[in-house]
């Protein structure tokens, strides 16, 4: 049998060296952390009907991608990286730009992360071992039966690309979190300068933009999920109670959602609905850290816990329609994948053979499939889960060293995308069926696409129909920098 503990993965749960599996785990705090999340959207995926909304894109395509012409921008290749890989932990210290990249040998990969302000409430308490009554969800975007929708047309250039999106300190994305329906706006953050100011951002083919805060003098905002109209951002930025997760749009601007009762103030919302009339996301509450359901009509929810654990929960990411929630919770056996369904009840998924724990970071547009990490005898390995066949490892990328990592699903489930582990580093992946794990940079590279000196160091989310794939790396500058590629 291997003994194993466990790497850091998303939305910040576990720690340990890359290099040393057998160093001792270090829990951290759900509560505070601020990550990445994505939104399935009403994309038409060849052969199959999608449900969806008839949203459109906010921003228009009439200003052309800068895409990225197969030029050296100059710098030093071989710079400093310790911008980590995604997966949604912000408790640990980023340098954004101009550092060597360490990455082959460092800490399995995580979302760049950010400090919150040094005032934050501490944390919660230990949580009874009560858990309060959980309410149904109430079902705010009701499914479209029978409708197919073809979703947007893509405000993304047609054809085989790789484009960034922009260096830290500079009003454009260091760190790509979320992708809108058609690719045309990306969701994000940078460390805006020196003194650690974190402001969340948009990226359109026509403007980048910072959405501002919920206190005017915070310092601190992250977006983690968006619409799939690209109209509704969600995340988590400095209020006058704390950390506070937040729902902006057109229409309200950005309001903060509060957070559960009992516990020190904080909350942090990770994804949302096709329409962006539900949120999902963690909070301090009497129990400790739990997950939360919020909409405009029942306010944030509860969503309880597994039976039999030490009470810790929380919610990745969310179905189009709102009903089918996923992430992570904490039974007897320690901590595993869940799917709360419409009724509000959670439900396990299990780990792959040998496993000790498993999280869901993201799922398909209607709920049927749900991707994320799990242990496994052979590893950590991104895993794919369906009620049909279970939880199926991914796979790993050839000479790597027995770690991946699921962020992101396209509508019906056949595309996957995340982070690997290879012999030169953690490296971004895309996986299908037919071809199973693959690097994004070798997908590009066999399509003639120059790549100069960019180093991809993970993928956070994937389009609907599985075509745009957005990630973090390392720009031929030595930068890091959020990137934009379009696949065949």
């Amino acid at each position: 049998m291997i003994v194993r503990t466990h790497r850091l993965y998303p939305f910040g749960s576990r720690l340990s060296a890359c290099t040393a599996r057998c160093v001792t785990a270090a829990v951290i705090g759900f509560g505070l952390l601020a990550g990445m999340g994505g939104c399935p959207d009403s994309t038409q995926v060849a052969g199959e009907t999608v449900r969806g909304d008839d949203a459109t894109q906010a921003a228009s395509s009439g200003a052309p991608l800068d895409v990225w012409d197969g030029q050296p921008a100059g710098g030093n290749a071989n710079s400093n990286d310790n911008s980590a890989p995604a997966a949604g932990n912000d408790n640990t210290n980023v340098n954004d730009n101009n550092s060597n990249d360490n990455t082959g040998g460092g800490d399995p990969p995580v979302v760049p992360p950010v400090d919150p302000p040094s005032d934050d409430p501490p944390p919660s308490d230990p949580p009874p071992d009560d858990t309060p009554p959980v309410d149904p969800p109430v079902d705010d975007d009701p499914p479209i039966d029978g409708e197919t929708a073809v979703g947007d047309p893509p405000l993304t250039p047609a054809g085989v690309y790789l484009a960034g999106l922009g260096i830290p300190r500079t009003l454009a994305l260091g760190t790509a979190n979320g992708l809108s329906g058609n690719g045309g706006v990306v969701i994000g953050r940078t460390r805006f300068d020196v003194g650690g100011t974190v402001k969340a951002l948009t990226w359109s083919t026509i403007a980048t933009n910072d959405i501002g805060q919920l206190l005017t003098s915070s310092r601190y905002a992250t977006a983690n999920g968006v619409s799939s109209d690209g109209l509704v951002i969600v995340g988590q930025s400095k209020s006058a109670a704390g950390l506070e997760a937040f729902r902006r749009s057109a229409a309200d601007g950005m309001v903060g959602l509060g957070d559960l009762p009992g516990g020190a103030f904080s909350s942090v919302a990770f994804g949302t609905s096709a329409r962006g009339a539900v949120v999902v996301g963690s909070s301090a509450s009497a129990n400790g850290t739990e997950a939360f359901r919020w909409s405009s009509v029942a306010g944030m929810t509860a969503l309880g816990d597994l039976p039999g654990g030490a009470f810790s929960s929380g919610a990745t990411a969310v179905s189009a329609d709102g009903l089918t929630i996923v992430g992570f919770g904490t039974s007897a056996e320690g901590e595993r994948a869940v799917r709360w369904n419409s009724s509000g009840a959670a439900v396990s998924l299990g780990t792959l053979p040998g496993g000790a724990f498993s999280r869901a970071t993201a799922v398909s547009w209607d709920g049927g499939a749900i991707v994320g990490v799990s242990d496994s005898e052979a590893g950590e390995r991104a895993f794919i889960w369906t009620a049909a066949a279970g939880m199926r490892s991914l796979g790993e990328i050839s000479g790597g060293d027995e770690y991946s990592l699921a962020t992101g699903v396209s509508a019906s489930g056949a595309v996957v995308v995340g982070t690997a582990a290879s012999a030169d580093g953690f490296v971004a992946f895309v996986w299908d069926e037919a071809r199973g794990m693959r690097r994004v940079d070798q997908v590009l590279q066999d399509e003639y696409v120059s790549l100069v000196t960019w180093r991809l160091r993970g993928a956070t989310a994937v389009s609907p129909d599985g075509h745009v794939v957005i990630g973090y790396g390392v720009n031929p500058a030595g930068d890091a920098e959020g990137w934009l590629a379009r696949l065949p």
